[in-house]
């Protein structure tokens, strides 16, 4: 466990959840939630669009630092996306973003189905593509368990699928749902840590069962990207299907040559840097809702 790390370098939820009280119950370094390098909490997109809240390039350079950081010594390393693949484009730190800053190659965490699933994947994986990011696959999250959409039916049709049009992927597994999970995570922070463990390990026992994981860490480490980190073993983010590209002509290969794509962000003059409690007594007598 030591030589394993989990970091979600931006997020919107900071409450605790299974992961957080497993990581910790097993030692595994974890950074995320309240800790994580941004915080989307209501009202920080408005200032920072206002020149409040730092620039892009700073907080890119916040998520590069914490993920060297908890990389440190690490064989393998799991950078959490956010939502979708542009979530955070506002202020120039979007998955892809983050992944390019983080030089880690991209799982697509996806519903399951068969036409709108593989759609999703397509358009999720262009967004990456765009942005230099190489995508090693997918997995396809909560197939039913029964029915004209049933998990081996769906399983089947998207593998055909990937066959024939996305053949430098992976389809590393599809998930049924899970019910003795669902609603859970609300109920996470008063929840003892020996019913939590048992649901984190159901979980994972569950993902172990229909993710080919030897395969994904595989994937990961053979990826350009990791492979230059040698000896260290892969880095990894995953987020919520991608044409075929060259990345070894388009991949950046050193820290310069990052930095120069990672300076195309949202640049806005600075202004008076207000205090997170400010801005969110702000935003939500405003009505505010989210980020």
């Amino acid at each position: 466990p030591e030589k394993l790390a989990y970091i979600k370098p931006a997020t919107q939820c900071e409450s605790p959840d299974l992961l957080l009280r497993w990581c910790e119950a097993k030692g595994v370094a974890y950074c995320g939630g309240s800790d994580a390098p941004l915080v989307f909490y209501s009202g920080f997109t408005r200032q920072f669009l206002e020149g409040n809240q730092g620039t892009s390039a700073g907080w890119i350079d916040e998520v590069r630092k914490a993920v060297e950081v908890v990389s440190e010594d690490k064989w393998f390393v799991l950078i959490d996306g956010v939502g979708f693949p542009a979530v955070g484009s506002v202020v120039g730190v979007s998955n892809a973003e983050v992944a390019l800053a983080s030089t880690a190659p991209v799982v697509i965490v996806g519903k399951a189905g068969v036409g709108g699933a593989i759609d999703a994947h397509t358009l999720n994986a262009t967004f990456f593509n765009a942005n230099h990011v190489p995508v090693l696959g997918g997995i396809f999250n909560r197939a039913a368990t029964e029915g004209f959409y049933r998990q081996e039916v769906c399983k089947e049709n998207i593998e055909a699928h990937f066959r024939i049009r996305r053949n430098r992927e992976r389809v590393f597994g599809v998930l049924p749902d899970l019910l003795a999970l669902a609603d859970v995570r609300e109920s996470v922070p008063d929840m003892t840590t020996e019913k939590a463990l048992a649901l984190a390990e159901l979980n994972i026992d569950h993902v172990g069962t229909h993710v080919d994981v030897t395969s994904l860490i595989l994937e990961a480490a053979l990826d350009p990207w990791n492979r230059r980190r040698l000896p260290a073993l892969p880095s990894l983010i995953l987020t919520s299907d991608q044409p075929h590209v060259d990345f070894t002509q388009k991949t950046p290969n050193n820290q310069e040559s990052r930095t120069k794509m990672v300076e195309r962000t949202v640049v806005v003059e600075q202004g008076t840097r207000q205090s997170r409690a400010q801005i969110e007594a702000h935003a939500k007598a405003q009505g505010a809702k989210g980020g």
